[in-house]
């Protein structure tokens, strides 16, 4: 089930401010999406990783994440991977379709720190899409099996998200 919550957090306009600030670390990262790293559209973007594989890794992870710790799956589930992700500009969207996670019982929630373009698409079925705009403060959770994609800003400098992947703690 999608689910899209607008003014999520207390400390939106902080973050906002932290993520769009020039002292911000960026790193570069050749792709969107790495298990598909062949494909010519699959474009670079730059991203700060908070968490990969329940671990951290950056110094900002408590900062970052402190807004968001009334969600239901830090009680019962392990926060697997946290990552701010910045795609800029670009003329024509690549639609590189993913899942986050196999597992039925994952989470994964997609944050928006500012206005912009560049819609989040999300199969649910075949047959059932839906686009999800990004604006400030807006928080989409869903299963992490839903296959979606990002689109990159064309009209919007930056298009910047933290994207959270939540796995429970017991195996299914």
């Amino acid at each position: 089930m999608l689910e899209v919550i607008d003014n999520a957090i207390s400390t939106q306009d902080d973050l906002e401010a932290t993520v769009l600030n020039q002292q911000m670390s960026w790193y570069y990262d050749p792709w969107t999406i790495h298990g598909d790293k062949e494909r010519p559209d699959n474009k670079y973007q730059f991203a700060h990783h908070l968490i990969i594989d329940a671990v951290s890794q950056s110094a900002m992870t408590e900062y970052m994440l402190q807004g968001f710790q009334h969600l239901p799956e830090f009680k019962d589930h392990i926060l697997v991977r946290a990552k701010i992700n910045m795609n800029l500009k670009y003329p024509v969207s690549p639609r590189l379709w993913h899942k986050d996670s196999q597992n039925p019982n994952a989470k994964v929630y997609i944050y928006y720190f500012h206005d912009t373009d560049g819609p989040t698409l999300v199969k649910r079925k075949w047959w059932k899409r839906s686009s999800i705009q990004p604006k400030k403060g807006r928080l989409l959770k869903m299963p992490a099996y839903y296959k979606h994609c990002s689109s990159m800003p064309k009209h919007h400098d930056r298009r910047i998200v933290l994207n959270l992947l939540f796995e429970p703690t017991m195996p299914s």
